[in-house]
């Protein structure tokens, strides 16, 4: 099985810029490319086992809290969103209202975000790097020998229909 090693690395890079700026009021594309990335990273270690260290285990556990807390910018920009296209006669105010009450919430959230970011930024950003020369590292091992390989997890091929 083969793995796009420059897909991998962009994900830990956009992952790696977007905990390294920590922006006050980050774009809603901005959220959404550091929600896929970290779930891409969180996939491509899992089925790789590289989760089965520590570092691995701290990486994994990092990157689900920044996901997590991300979901929740991300769930009040999707709300907006919607909120935008309704269109009903005489309710300017109440939509109004809602969209200063999403965006209040959206505010909250991503001073949480910002808190998980700059409590763990360190060791994220560290733990990042690490484990993307380690996945690097082994993706080679296993492109330049791939039966000696003790590398790369055994997956089974699934026929498609």
């Amino acid at each position: 099985m083969s793995f796009d090693i420059e897909r991998i690395q962009k994900s830990t890079r956009r992952v790696r810029k977007f905990v390294r700026k920590n922006s006050k009021r980050p774009s809603s594309n901005a959220i959404h490319n550091l929600r896929t990335s970290t779930r891409s990273l969180e996939t491509t270690l899992t089925t790789l086992r590289l989760n089965s260290k520590k570092t691995g285990k701290r990486l994994l556990r990092g990157l689900a809290d920044l996901r997590k807390r991300a979901g929740k910018v991300r769930d009040m920009d999707v709300l907006a969103a919607h909120a935008l296209t309704v269109n009903q006669a005489g309710e300017q105010d109440c939509l109004v209202q809602l969209l200063e009450y999403l965006g209040a919430r959206r505010n909250k959230s991503t001073k949480k975000l910002r808190r998980v970011i700059a409590r763990a930024r360190p060791q994220l950003r560290r733990n990042l790097k690490r484990n993307s020369k380690r996945l690097e590292k082994l993706l080679k091992q296993a492109e330049n020998n791939p039966a000696d390989s003790d590398a790369m997890p055994v997956v089974a091929k699934v026929p498609c229909p």
